[in-house]
């Protein structure tokens, strides 16, 4: 692929076999090459995997053992396709020869097979090797099937972009039998873009017909109307020009107007519209990767981890064996009968009378006489919470409890938290926890250490875990903060470094309250 590129005038960043910090600095270096206007195009393959809908690229010698690291040990597909994005090229390619089995099979029951749909944003197309949710064979060749057919329609002389997605899934598909069929989403508009010069062929002309599906959409005929309606009009423009990026944009245009209305229903408790929703959703393409992001909330009878409660009711609808073990309350949570913020389940004192403080073993912690402060660096307050004496600011123990959300999200999430959640037994109510400051954390971070840049308790060395903190990433994480830094983007920290930088995109939360 790298002999093909440089063949056709792009200018290679090859790289291969790469460990997650080589990975992620052979991304910042094709970042760097990125122009404004120009064409810019990213190739992987290897080993991928979805989980909640994101999907990762895997770096080698990953040590990946729980779902949580997936976020912090390997490489987010998206922040790639939105980097290319905000570097305003004129034509991005993102090529994804990453449609293999999960190769982590601790976990596989809580990630589905192959990646998650990208819908392309504007100025982008992106290719799978395979149909979103399925897997894609290495074969015996040195390149897979679908990066073998894909360099031979890269060949064909004046095939658009699109033309040379649609030449390689017919070879797939025909080559397989139909076990693999390579999926496409593109946003590209304006002039084509082609490896060899343009065709001049003349191409059909459709736009009278595309101006009727738009009268259609601007009408809200979406699915029906007794004059045509807007879906029945896009897919006759694809019969015509089976490439038209305007008809496929209209058609994930009407698939993004029921996801905001089935949203919308939902909020307001509007169950049987949201079902008449969903299945017109399922009309407009069957494949979209929300709807099963609404099939839980909309089947009330569901009990995904079969404690008796309903996921419709389940405030904690993913219990494991162990924490099922000593029965769940009304809300579906693991029983608590002394209120002490320690499941039974894992409780070694039951029956702590109300108000005593507790360890995290649920026994109480026992009394201390204060003779002067602390010179340490931390403390850890053993409920949850850790302070910092050298700002007086508590934080969340537990360092991964929550992320992989935007801005906005984070900020409902944090004004929500107390007392109970992500271990926290300090008595603290919604309102008390908040972001800290990009200037907070700056005094948080100590540069001295990498992976992360944090001391351990006592000051005088790298931490380690449980020391005061738990589960702190030990590789690329991106906490948020709350200094904006435009309106729709805020600073945040890479505690792998300890620099800071600027984002709007998916981060990761560990939260903060002022000391007493």
């Amino acid at each position: 692929m790298a002999q093909a590129l440089q063949k056709y005038g792009f200018t290679v960043i090859h790289k291969q076999d790469l460990e997650q910090d080589a990975m992620e600095q052979a991304i910042d270096d094709f970042e760097q090459r990125i122009s404004k206007n120009g064409i810019s195009l990213f190739y992987y393959a290897g080993h991928g995997l979805q989980i909640k809908g994101n999907n990762y690229l895997i770096p080698i010698k990953s040590k990946i053992e729980k779902q949580r690291h997936v976020r912090y040990r390997a490489v987010n597909a998206q922040e790639i396709i939105d980097m290319m994005t905000d570097a305003g090229g004129r034509v991005n390619i993102v090529i994804l020869d990453a449609c293999r089995n999960n190769p982590f099979r601790g976990f596989s029951r809580t990630t589905r097979s192959g990646l998650a749909a990208i819908h392309a944003p504007q100025g982008i197309i992106v290719s799978y090797a395979t149909a979103p949710g399925k897997t894609a064979d290495d074969g015996p060749r040195r390149n897979g099937l679908y990066t073998e057919s894909l360099l031979k329609a890269i060949e064909t002389p004046g095939l658009p972009i699109e033309r040379v997605f649609k030449e390689t899934a017919t070879k797939v598909e025909q080559a397989s039998r139909g076990r693999q069929v390579p999926w496409v989403s593109s946003s590209l508009t304006g002039k084509d873009f082609c490896f060899t010069p343009c065709s001049s062929k003349p191409t059909v002309n459709v736009s009278r017909l595309l101006r009727m599906c738009e009268r259609h959409y601007k009408a809200g005929r979406l699915i029906s109307g007794q004059a045509g309606n807007a879906l029945a009009c896009y897919k006759e423009v694809l019969k015509k020009d089976p490439m038209n990026v305007k008809a496929v944009a209209g058609i994930e245009k009407i698939e993004a107007r029921y996801v905001s209305w089935i949203r919308r229903a939902l909020d307001r408790g509007q169950t049987d519209l949201a079902k008449r929703y969903l299945a017109s959703l399922r009309l407009v393409n069957p494949d979209s990767p929300h709807i099963p992001e609404f099939d839980a909330p909309l089947q009330p009878d569901r009990d995904r981890d079969r404690d008796g409660v309903a996921d419709s009711q389940d405030k904690c609808p993913d219990n494991t064996s162990a924490e099922l073990s000593q029965g769940v309350d009304k809300r579906g949570c693991p029983l608590d009968r002394d209120q002490d913020g320690v499941a039974d389940y894992r409780d070694s004192c039951l029956g702590t009378s109300a108000g005593v403080s507790v360890k995290q073993n649920g026994c109480p912690v026992p009394k201390t006489t204060v003779s002067k402060p602390s010179s340490s660096r931390y403390r850890d307050n053993g409920d949850g919470t850790v302070t910092d004496n050298r700002t007086g600011l508590i934080w969340m123990k537990n360092a991964s409890c929550y992320g992989g959300l935007r801005w906005k999200e984070v900020m409902q999430w944090v004004a929500k938290l107390e007392h109970g959640q992500c271990g926290l037994r300090d008595g603290s109510r919604a309102g008390m926890w908040r972001l800290p400051t990009i200037d907070e954390w700056k005094a948080m971070v100590d540069k001295r250490y990498k992976n992360p840049a944090l001391s351990n308790a006592a000051g005088t060395g790298h931490w380690e875990e449980g020391d005061a903190f738990s589960d702190v990433p030990t590789g690329r994480a991106r906490y948020c903060s709350s200094s904006k830094y435009s309106s729709s983007s805020m600073w945040y920290m890479d505690i792998n470094s300890g620099n800071v930088n600027k984002s709007r995109y998916l981060l990761d939360v560990w939260a903060v309250r002022d000391g007493h």
